[in-house]
């Protein structure tokens, strides 16, 4: 779970998710995604798009199941995106 890198609170998983914009819910100050976290999130959505994709040209999944994998796997992605956001003061340049 994150830390804000203010006053040093750990957010629970419940803050983490209702707080979209990223603001303290104990010290009220703006927190940034760190760039680690912005990477290992990228990279981890590659890899379940790939998987997908892969999934159904394997298995020649209809337009149904295609739409119920998708919601599965991004209701799964916003409910562990918490435990490996990491946060910044300051806004990390992308690269």
């Amino acid at each position: 779970m994150p830390n804000c890198q203010t006053c040093g609170r750990k957010w629970t998983w419940m803050q983490t998710v209702k707080s979209l914009r990223n603001i303290c819910p104990h010290c009220g100050t703006k927190q940034y995604p760190s760039q680690a976290s912005r990477k290992k999130n990228l990279i981890s959505t590659l890899i379940l798009l790939i998987l997908i994709f892969a999934a159904n040209g394997l298995f020649d999944f209809s337009i149904g199941w295609s739409t119920v994998i998708v919601i599965f796997v991004t209701l799964a992605m916003i409910s562990i995106h918490p435990l490996f956001l990491e946060l910044s003061n300051k806004e990390e340049p992308y690269i």
